[in-house]
């Protein structure tokens, strides 16, 4: 269980340490913290929902032009 979670955990303390270190802008990558904690806030108002069938409804347009 532990091994599986490794290249995920790998990935997130690169993120981590890239947007730290500033190599990117928080603009373009923002720290994972910010990220979870924004799903959090939109997952609990609800908007989180109404986003993702947003894009998803982008996305299918999208394939079918």
């Amino acid at each position: 269980m532990l091994r599986g979670l490794a290249p995920f955990a790998v990935l997130v303390v690169a993120w981590a340490l890239i947007t730290r270190t500033g190599l990117v802008a928080p603009l373009f990558l923002p720290p994972p913290g910010d990220v979870v904690r924004t799903a959090v806030e939109l997952a609990s108002d609800g908007s989180l929902w109404v986003n993702i069938a947003a894009s998803l409804g982008r996305v299918l347009l999208g394939i079918v032009i």
